[in-house]
């Protein structure tokens, strides 16, 4: 172009001078002009995008999974994000999703209906578009006689089901939608020829001769809800993952909840971080080179630590070692991701028992010499993972909170508000401990910022059981905050390998 350029400037009387020295400020310009613009334009937008995340923190997270829709891996980083802004995200709904995440009126963030594996962006469109023409959908009669059924078929209207997006309808579990009737037929079948008939009739009606009789009523029989056995709590969070692609009305692991956060001392996203040490002396020294020396000595600190960790089995895998031997993978999922678990020699007869899926496991671990080592360890290729117990979570669960403290301030001691405690915390514990014997010591600490001294007195009378809401009742309480085998209790609790407070903690109330 710079002939052209030069020619064409002198064609009409300019300076070829000054020709040259434009084009070179050009030439100079266009070295940096490209990364320069890019540089702008993303500034730009990334200061947009911080702006609306702080200002309008849900409708922007609605945007942004909105744009991941199919994207499940995406979606589950998403999320991640929301729990970690504070934001709520709530299943879908048929009378309150829209067709893509959208806010609600309590400022929650709400799962878009077209997510839902197998519906459909137009059978989403078609139940909002109704819903916004003639009202919210009253029960599940009400939705099946309004719906076009060609449109939301048998196979999406389970979606809906397992989904969880006619929970509120309220007519039935979800389980009961499913179940098989005497004839072999699911119920959802019977609905779905309900709304059939109901639809065809409505329409025969409105065609004949006397159509715009005012009593002219539709009357078919609705058919009415099998009885059927309860579905477990983890069946029903299993389908509404596979439907949604994430647990949305809760976990599998709520019950544990604490046991995993306040006992555990290792995360199953923490053991993932942790690379595998390969077998080859070749492939030793090459991972060796690869970690930096930072990542060296995080990976020496874990190796140095009793391991202990828990969560559900999600998958069990069974092979043959290159040595002849069966082995086996166990999966196991906690609340930050999954990791696998791998048996060889005698660990694979010792724990393929629990190659379950749907067991809940605690598992103690620790990083030991390997066998073939004919010398000290010398560096972290020494060390190989060895498990040396597991046990159910469900009859350990209790033994693993050993204690829960309520901390008070002392300036905020009087009589009256330690009756106020007292009963209080009597009446949640009572309801808590249901069927089960409470087990877990109780404890009181009376703090004094001014003075930093912490008295922490044993309740000798009473033990509790910890359950989310008789934790979430006490931290409710004006004045009270708690902990759980002595560490703060706290909204997302990191884990970590050893717990212990700044200030001294004493048994008895000091001289003054």
């Amino acid at each position: 172009m710079k002939p052209k350029f030069i020619e064409g400037g002198k064609e009409r009387g300019h300076d070829p001078k000054i020709l040259e020295k434009i084009w070179a400020d050009w030439e100079k310009f266009a070295s940096y002009a490209f990364n320069k613009s890019h540089a702008v334009c993303y500034a730009w937008v990334a200061y947009q995008t911080a702006y609306l995340k702080a200002h309008y923190p849900a409708e922007y997270m609605a945007a942004v999974l909105s744009r991941s829709l199919n994207d499940v891996k995406e979606l589950g980083k998403q999320m991640d994000e929301c729990r970690a802004m504070g934001l709520e995200v709530k299943g879908p709904d048929v009378n309150l999703s829209r067709q893509r995440y959208s806010v609600d009126k309590e400022g929650a963030v709400r799962f878009g209906l077209a997510g839902i594996k197998g519906f459909g962006e137009g059978a989403a469109d078609m139940i909002v578009n109704e819903r916004k023409k003639n009202g919210p959908y009253k029960d599940i009669y009400d939705l099946m006689e309004r719906i076009d059924l060609g449109t939301a078929n048998r196979k999406a209207l389970e979606s809906l089901v397992h989904s969880g997006a006619l929970d509120s309808l309220g007519n039935a579990r979800r389980e009961q939608y499913v179940a098989m009737l005497p004839n072999g037929r699911s119920f959802l079948d019977v609905l779905v020829s309900y709304g059939q008939k109901y639809q065809v009739d409505k329409q025969s009606n409105e065609n004949s001769l006397f159509g715009d009789l005012a009593d002219s009523e539709i009357t078919i029989a609705r058919p009415v809800f099998p009885e059927c056995e309860p579905e477990s709590t983890l069946m029903r969070l299993n389908r509404e993952k596979e439907y949604v692609g994430l647990y949305l009305s809760a976990h599998p692991l709520d019950d544990y909840k604490f046991q995993l956060k306040y006992a555990c001392n290792t995360t199953m996203a923490e053991l993932e971080s942790i690379p595998r040490i390969p077998y080859k002396k070749e492939e030793r020294e090459a991972l060796l080179k690869s970690l930096s020396a930072d990542e060296m000595a995080r990976i020496d600190r874990f190796q140095k630590r009793e391991i202990v960790c828990g969560g559900l089995v999600t998958g069990w895998r069974e092979a043959i070692s290159k040595s002849g031997s069966p082995c086996g993978f166990l999966t196991v999922e906690d609340y930050s991701g999954k990791h696998e678990f791998a048996f060889f020699g005698k660990n694979f007869p010792a724990f393929s028992g629990y190659g379950k899926e749907g067991l809940y496991l605690l598992i103690h671990a620790k990083y030991l010499p390997s066998p073939y080592l004919r010398m000290p360890p010398r560096n972290i290729c020494d060390l190989e993972f060895n498990i040396l117990k597991i046990e159910l979570l469900n009859e350990v669960a209790d033994r693993l909170i050993e204690d829960f403290t309520v901390v008070v301030d002392s300036q905020k001691l009087t009589a009256d508000y330690v009756h106020m405690l007292q009963s209080e915390i009597a009446d949640a514990s009572a309801k808590a401990e249901g069927k089960k014997e409470p087990s877990t010591s109780l404890y009181f600490e009376v703090c004094n910022a001014i003075k930093n001294y912490h008295v922490r007195l044993f309740c000798r009378n009473r033990k509790v059981r910890v359950t989310t809401d008789f934790v979430e009742y006490v931290r409710s309480l004006k004045g009270v905050t708690c902990k759980i085998n002595n560490r703060d209790v706290v909204d997302d609790v990191p884990v970590v390998a050893d717990a212990t407070d700044d200030a001294p903690v004493e048994e008895m109330l000091p001289d003054d």
